[in-house]
């Protein structure tokens, strides 16, 4: 994972947690609103709650996204790496053919 894609790992979990506290409190608030009678607070309590957990899942889908984007870039990366290193054999083949037929000899036979 890069240092910014963990950064904003980070920062995500970080107001996910902020989250759940202020989820808690409205749960807390709703409850004791609801002890009070304060049906008033309670509906708010309850509507901010309902907001809160909308929020702590879409910061969830945000950082399993960026893990998504690191796995598949890491792979990418690997894919290119053997890419560039197939291509780098297939040339030195072709320079060893080429300088076989060059010179005559059966050079390549010494490396393969």
């Amino acid at each position: 994972m890069t240092d910014s894609t963990e950064r904003s790992r980070n920062d995500y979990k970080a107001m996910q947690e902020e989250l759940r506290v202020a989820e808690g409190d409205a749960e807390w608030s709703r409850d004791e609103a609801e002890e009070e009678g304060d049906m008033e607070t309670y509906a708010e309590e309850v509507s901010n709650r309902m907001v809160y957990q909308s929020a702590i899942r879409s910061y969830n889908d945000m950082i399993d996204s960026l893990d998504d984007y690191s796995t598949t870039k890491s792979q990418r990366t690997q894919e290119k790496q053997l890419t560039n290193s197939a291509q780098s054999l297939m040339i030195s083949y072709q320079s060893l053919i080429n300088a076989e037929s060059l010179s005559g000899g059966p050079g390549c036979q010494y490396f393969f």
